[in-house]
């Protein structure tokens, strides 16, 4: 289920994706993805209006220019019984 390899794949897309660069004067935009992949595993969908797409385009596309990611660790059953645990 969540694997070391899920979290460092997530990490890595979040990196490229988002380089938290903001110029000076400009804000940033931040949000927590932690649990991102944890909901779309359990088939959560993204939408911009009615178009269903990925989490990280849909904020990248209205302004998101970091992000923030938690490493849970847990082992496997852990995470299967309570994943807040």
């Amino acid at each position: 289920m969540w694997g070391s390899i899920n979290i460092l794949l997530v990490l890595a897309i979040a990196s490229l994706v988002f380089p938290c660069t903001a110029a000076a004067g400009e804000f940033i935009a931040g949000a927590d993805f932690s649990h991102l992949a944890f909901f779309e595993f359990r088939g959560v969908l993204y939408r911009d209006g009615a178009q269903a797409q990925d989490g990280l385009a849909i904020l990248k596309q209205h302004g998101l220019n970091c992000v923030r990611l938690r490493l849970f660790t847990s082992s496997a059953q852990q995470a299967q019984l309570n994943p807040y645990n």
